[in-house]
């Protein structure tokens, strides 16, 4: 120092202490700056004149003429009496070395107001108890300072000694309420000779400014100073913690970084700081643990501070994962988690959704002998709240209130806030009057949660009473506030509220961020006011927003509405400068639907120099497909092929793709075909594209055509190629030619590392009931070296099920159990299918009870195909007991259930308890469908009951569940039955007219109906329009037609349908031959008949009784009477008796003779072959044959009677 500068003035300008800054200016006499240089490694703090450091301020520019010897010997003058025996012991002990006491003759002047006390020795003054009055006397004596006075006007009048460390607690204290006064002291005692600056002063000055918000002050005292701070930790430490409370990240690494230059060894206290910074930059997935394990290499040992800072950050960003991790370790490492431990991982559950982890964690802490305080209460509140878990939030208000632990804002705010999810604005309602009511005072996040609930109810009012109600009650609106009720109106539709919404909260000084300039831009524009639209969207890129994607799709929508082509140029430009790209765009407004407007901004971004990129094109073409806009997608491959003509390879393929996948086959076609003509290879994405696409369409032919020309134009197949082409073969139920496909794969390929096209075959060929192949391409899987998997057991199992292999299928079903695999209940239903199919039902119960020793429990296809399989037994008894069965086990009976149930009992005509299933299924919740109701209309028909049926049939179109072919074949078929003819001509008429054809038996039923009512015409229109229609008549057809033809007489037509039959391919019976003869009988067309009756011999059919009858009916009929008793004798000789049938013809002949002679002979005939007449049969009104067989008849009587 410069010894020859004399005396030692210290001038303090006034400074207002509501001013940012405070400042001392040391000058030696004559005006000259001090000099602070000092001898090496002394901690030196230098000063700059005021006017230097802040230009700004008016308030230290001075008059270089100014006498500053005047001014201060005004405000103290010197007395030399006080000047002879001052040194800097007297007022600070601070720094006992020689060289900080000046040389003799070189006194600092000190004030006289100082009075000398009795001097304490260092340790002395350490050991005082009183050192805490000591700090707060000099603490409240500067703290009661006029703005307009100086620190030093104390320090120069204070009589008591201190130590640094007490200076260090007067900064800190004074600093809590007045960091200007606090700032002014440390520069005072910095400026006094008689002190030696330390960095633990440096350190609490920093912190007074760090909490200040006075950073830029605490950096320029920190550069000045660093340069001599050696390896002191501390004052890095501090300086780092002021960096990361205001998130200046870089500024810390470049610290932490010089910190390392200088050889200072960062403790603890600094990778707290570190991690605690780290953490609000934004803690990246498995950050958290990386700087757990950095502390680690350090050879420091984390503290709970440490532990409790990453929880807390895993916390914020929901990663309970890496959270509970820590926590783990934290405990691996015998550091005892403390309270705020314990709320940090609640928190991190609850976020997180983890709401029973979080119901552990506060159980554990309570067992640790941790008292819940209201930091954990609600926590546990909000994870029960955000799970939607309303009774146990009541629990925890419940424990709450009973560990004597208040609620308070956070507790109202995160019920009103579940409520408000749940839907329950009511209770939300009554939360927040609660909430009054207990004199908690609601804040913003109680009226935004308020408003943002109600809003999203669609109550609009009531949100807008509470915005007005926090507005009342002098609570500023928070971003959060504003933006909720913004989007309360804009759902609402109410764009002119939400627009004066948003200007209030632009006329409060609240600056929106990117969420509320979002929604503004959407109210704008469904409000179509693109110009306010606009002004947003500057307003946002002025504010330095980085815009969401989202928000250049919805600008680039108005200025495409509006055509303004310069505008969209511009947004290109400003999507760069936020880091998008144009094609960007592109994708995410073909995504949302926006085609058109997709397709502009992609040429936009062509023109501009961008890449077409293959995700781009897939998205755009995908919105066409979407659309359904296949012809404006093939234009815009056209339009982009031509602006960039390189990528057009890629366009076709990728429009080619589009319309295979949308079933567009004849428009792939024709584009395959133009990129043939355009000498462009096929490639092969292409042709897998169009075989699975044929494939799911279910065009098998196609797929199996693509597949080959893949293959003659020297493409080769991959193994899903293969798979197509086989699955096609198994669905087409050709699996011999899905194997051949298989082992060509495997041929070309070398291996097949998959067993799918295996187990399809073994299906495929199960489904054909072909189970010994099924068998060999089963064993051909451990062959091609493929493990065995369930699926293909249970593929196997499906064979044996189609076959009715019950054997195999339960030998197999062991061998799964032995072979380390878990059958599951599929595989078991397998076995059962087998059994049912077998027809072994005493089986089913058996297996049934070895499913349950192997632990597997039934589902409801188990009983079902239990059901099925009594049903097709008929066996009721037993139905009923697996359906009330499946009742009791709890399983809700499925439509299956019900159908197998109506169906055996229609079979077995069991109305009653077909009607009691059908009011169980209603009960349950079902509807009958058309197999029940065809069902109960076929039960009805079996019972004859056609009014009931007629009711079912009414009923099911009632519901409007329209009848198909076998609903009017049933009622046709019955109404024939009861020869109810015009209502069942009625059905067949409507049958036709709702495109149901008929079926054989509907034209039999109705023909049969015709006959019996003679109306022989009629059913020949029927036979003709049946075999029109393409129903081939069977046997039952002809013998029913050729019925009717019988009972009409009608020879000729019978004669005809006989050669018709005969043409057809179906051989005569003995009834058919019957019917022909009994026609030619009732014809009287012996000669016919006798054809006919000859025509059975050659046919080798033995004639029977009802032949003879119908050729002596013929006789008979012509009056061949003679003739008719020979063929009686001759069927008599051949050992074939006559039937009532016979007899009745001879006595209704013998009936309608003319002459007594010919009656006699054919009653002759009767008794002639050793038939009895009863006198019964004796026509009364016969009177000539009466008297004149009165012998005849008084013979015979006696045997008669």
């Amino acid at each position: 120092m410069n010894h020859n500068m004399g005396l030692f003035l210290i001038h303090s300008v006034a400074v207002p202490l509501n001013s940012s800054v405070s400042c001392f200016t040391i000058m030696a006499k004559g005006g000259s700056s001090m000099d602070c240089s000092t001898a090496k490694g002394e901690f030196v703090y230098e000063r700059a004149v005021p006017s230097i450091r802040w230009p700004e301020s008016q308030q230290f520019k001075v008059d270089e003429k100014f006498d500053w010897i005047s001014a201060l010997e005004d405000i103290a003058p010197a007395s030399p009496n006080t000047l002879e025996c001052r040194n800097v012991k007297e007022l600070v002990i601070g720094h006992s070395e020689a060289a900080s006491i000046p040389p003799a003759g070189q006194n600092p002047v000190m004030p006289s107001s100082i009075h000398v006390r009795k001097k304490m020795s260092m340790l002395a003054l350490k050991k005082a108890r009183d050192w805490r009055q000591r700090v707060q006397r000099l603490s409240h004596a500067i703290c009661r300072l006029d703005e307009r006075e100086f620190v030093y006007t104390i320090l120069e009048s204070w009589t008591e000694q201190l130590t640094p460390t007490d200076l260090c607690f007067v900064v800190k204290q004074v600093g809590s309420t007045h960091w200007q006064r606090a700032l002014e002291l440390y520069e005072c005692v910095n400026m006094s000779k008689w002190y030696t600056p330390n960095p633990r002063m440096l350190t609490t000055i920093l912190s007074v400014l760090g909490r200040a918000q006075q950073s830029s002050l605490a950096e320029e005292l920190f550069e000045r100073a660093e340069p001599e701070l050696g390896e002191c930790v501390q004052v890095y430490n501090t300086m780092m913690g002021l960096y990361a409370r205001h998130g200046e990240w870089e500024k810390m690494q470049l610290l932490y970084g010089q910190m390392q230059q200088k050889g200072c060894q960062p403790d603890l206290v600094t990778y707290n700081i570190l991690v605690n910074a780290q953490t609000k930059a934004g803690l990246q997935p498995g950050m958290a643990v990386s700087l757990l394990e950095g502390i680690h290499e350090a050879g420091l040992r984390p503290d709970a501070i440490t532990y409790n800072t990453l929880i807390s950050a895993c916390s914020s960003q929901n990663r309970w994962a890496e959270a509970e991790e820590i926590f783990d370790e934290m405990r691996r490492q015998h550091c005892e988690p403390d309270i705020w431990t314990y709320n940090a991982m609640i928190s991190v559950y609850g976020r997180s959704g983890a709401v029973e982890a979080a119901k552990h964690i506060f159980t554990s802490m309570q067992v640790k002998g941790f008292d819940p305080d209201a930091v954990t209460y609600n926590s546990m509140l909000y994870a029960f709240a955000k799970a939607g878990r309303i009774d146990e939030v009541d629990q925890i208000r419940k424990k709450m209130l009973a560990s004597d632990c208040h609620a308070d804002e956070i507790t109202y705010n995160t019920m009103i806030y579940m409520y408000g999810k749940a839907g329950l604005h009511h209770e939300a309602a009554a939360t927040y009057s609660q909430m009054k009511s207990n004199r908690c005072h609601p804040d913003v996040v109680t009226f935004t949660v308020l408003i943002d609930a109600l809003g999203k109810e669609g109550l609009v009012q009531e949100a807008s009473n509470v915005y007005v109600e926090m507005v009342e009650k002098g609570i500023q609106p928070s971003l959060q506030a504003y933006s909720a009720m913004i989007c309360a109106y804009a759902k609402a539709g109410l764009y002119l509220q939400a627009d004066q919404t948003y200007r209030c909260m632009q006329e409060s000084a609240v600056c929106p961020d990117v969420l509320a300039y979002s929604v503004m831009l959407d109210v704008y524009h469904k409000a179509e006011m693109p110009e306010k639209a606009l002004q947003v969207y500057t307003s946002l890129m002025e504010a330095g927003c980085k815009p969401e994607l989202r928000i250049f799709g919805i600008v680039f929508q108005l200025f495409y509405k509006k055509r303004m082509q310069m505008q969209l140029d511009l947004l290109g430009k400003d999507m760069v400068q936020s880091g998008f790209e144009p094609t960007e765009l592109c994708s995410y407004l073909a995504r949302n639907g926006l085609c058109d407007e997709s397709l502009a901004s992609l040429e936009l971004a062509l023109n501009q120099g961008f890449a077409l990129t293959e995700e781009v094109i897939k998205d755009l073409l995908s919105s066409f497909a979407i659309a359904r806009r296949y012809e404006d997608a093939r234009e815009a491959v056209y339009v982009l092929a031509q602006l960039v003509p390189q990528r057009s390879i890629l366009l076709y393929e990728a429009l080619l793709l589009v319309l295979a996948k949308g079933e567009k086959f004849e428009e792939a076609q024709e584009e395959l075909s133009k990129l043939k003509g355009r000498g462009q290879a096929v490639t092969f994405s292409i042709y897998k594209a169009l075989i699975i696409a044929y494939e799911q369409a279910g065009m098998f032919d196609a797929a199996l055509q693509v597949a080959s020309d893949m293959y003659d134009s020297g493409l080769r197949p991959d193994i899903h190629c293969y798979k197509s082409a086989a699955m096609i073969y198994c669905l087409r139920g050709q699996p011999e030619l899905a194997y051949n496909l298989l082992q060509n794969a495997m041929h070309a390929l070398g291996e097949v590392k998959t067993s799918t096209i295996h187990i399809a075959i073994i299906e495929s060929y199960g489904k054909l009931r072909q189970w010994q192949d099924a068998e060999i391409v089963f064993k051909e899987i451990s062959q091609a070296g493929l493990p065995l998997c369930l699926k293909s057991y249970n593929a196997l199992l499906l064979a044996y099920a189609e076959s009715g292999k019950h054997n195999l299928a339960e030998s197999t079903f062991d061998h799964i159990l032995t072979s380390g695999f878990a059958p599951t209940v599929t595989s078991a239903n397998f076995v059962l299918e087998a059994i049912s199919n077998a027809e072994i039902v005493q089986d089913l119960d058996r297996f049934h009870k070895k499913m349950l020793k192997s632990g597997i429990n039934p589902n409801l296809k188990t009983f079902c195909i239990m059901l099925n399989a009594f049903a097709k037994m008929g066996n009721q008894e037993e139905a009923c007991r697996v359906y009330h069965h499946i009742k009791s086990l709890g399983f809700y009976p499925n439509m299956k259930v019900y159908k197998i149930m109506v169906s055996l009992f229609s079979k077995e005509a069991n109305a009653k308890d077909a009607e009691l299933i059908l009011t169980d299924m209603k009960e349950s919740g079902y509807e009958p469908d058309i197999a029940i109701y065809n069902s109960m209309i076929s039960l009805y028909s079996k019972r004859q009951s056609y009014k009931s049926a007629a009711q079912v049939f009414q009923g099911m179109q009632a519901v409007g569940c329209l009848p198909d072919s076998m609903t009017f074949n049933t009622l046709i078929c019955l109404y024939s039955r009861h020869l109810m003819v015009q209502e069942a001509y009625t059905l067949f008429q409507r049958m036709q007219k709702e495109g149901h054809l008929p079926d054989i038996s509907t034209y039999t039923s109705l023909i049969a109906a015709c006959g019996h009512l003679h109306l022989s015409e009629f059913a020949t229109l029927l036979f003709k329009q049946m075999q029109d229609t393409g129903c081939k008549p069977d046997v039952t057809a002809f013998s029913v037609m050729l019925n009717v033809y019988r009972r009409a007489g009608n020879h000729q037509q019978a004669e005809v349908l006989v050669r018709e039959m005969k043409d057809a391919g179906i051989h005569p019976t003995k009834e058919t031959f019957h019917m022909l003869m009994d026609c030619y009988g009732k014809g009287g067309e012996t000669l016919g008949a006798e054809s006919t009756f000859e025509s059975i011999k050659h046919a080798g059919i033995q004639p029977g009784v009802m032949h003879f009858t119908s050729l002596i009916n013929a006789y008979l009929k012509s009056g061949e009477y003679d003739a008719a008793v020979d063929k009686l004798k001759h069927m008599t000789e051949a050992g074939i008796e006559a039937n009532p049938v016979t007899i009745t013809c001879f006595i209704s002949a013998a009936s309608t003779c003319q002459t007594l002679k010919h009656a006699l002979v054919l009653l002759a005939g009767l008794q002639s072959v050793g038939i009895s007449l009863p006198y019964r049969y004796m026509p009364l009104s016969w009177g000539i044959v009466w008297f004149s067989l009165n012998d005849w008849l008084y013979t015979r009587h006696r045997l008669l009677f």
